[in-house]
């Protein structure tokens, strides 16, 4: 509580509900809404939230999640990760990230360092964000062929199929007459 009542800068939080359960359950969340620095969101869908990750001037996190959206084109936001260590190690050896621990009075002074403009990489270490294009090709060339294949196996069945029965039936008449007209399937 103290790292939002004494920030520099003022706080958008949107707050998972489970978050805002553990601040109900321990009497703060009437306390961190009081604060005037800091304004308390409901949970934001992914468009909201990535623009307010545009606009935003840092980013303060414990998701992982989060600290690779920042790296985005969209994004390109320092982060603040407010853990021991991390499971993005890219993003803290390309500049991006900063493992700043749980310590009220660290925590503040990396909020105040924050402060002076930093040249951030232009590529993000998790990708191209080409990912979901790519991901398109592959299902729409994919089911493409799957659709085709299935057509075919469709079509040579339903052919096989009457072949089988044009020839049974002339198998039961042995006194037919071959004619060109026989051996025409017509459309279905």
């Amino acid at each position: 509580m103290d790292v939002f009542s004494k920030s520099p800068v003022p706080i958008v939080y949107p707050m998972h509900p489970r978050t805002r359960k553990r601040f109900q359950e321990n009497q703060m969340l009437s306390q961190m809404e009081a604060l005037t620095n800091v304004l308390v969101l409901p949970p934001l869908g992914n468009l909201d939230f990535l623009i307010l990750m545009k606009n935003c001037k840092l980013i303060i996190t414990d998701s992982g999640g989060i600290q690779e959206e920042a790296t985005s084109l969209i994004s390109r936001k320092s982060v603040l990760v407010m853990r021991l260590l991390t499971e993005r190690p890219e993003a803290v050896e390309t500049g991006f990230d900063k493992v700043i621990g749980t310590d009220v009075k660290n925590i503040l002074k990396d909020i105040e360092a924050v402060d002076k403009e930093v040249e951030l990489p232009h590529v993000s270490p998790f990708g191209e964000g080409t990912a979901a294009s790519k991901t398109v090709e592959v299902l729409r060339k994919s089911l493409c062929l799957r659709y085709v294949s299935c057509l075919l196996i469709f079509f040579f069945t339903c052919l096989f199929s009457l072949q089988s029965a044009f020839f049974f039936n002339l198998l039961q008449t042995s006194h037919h007459c071959f004619r060109p007209s026989d051996f025409l399937v017509q459309s279905f």
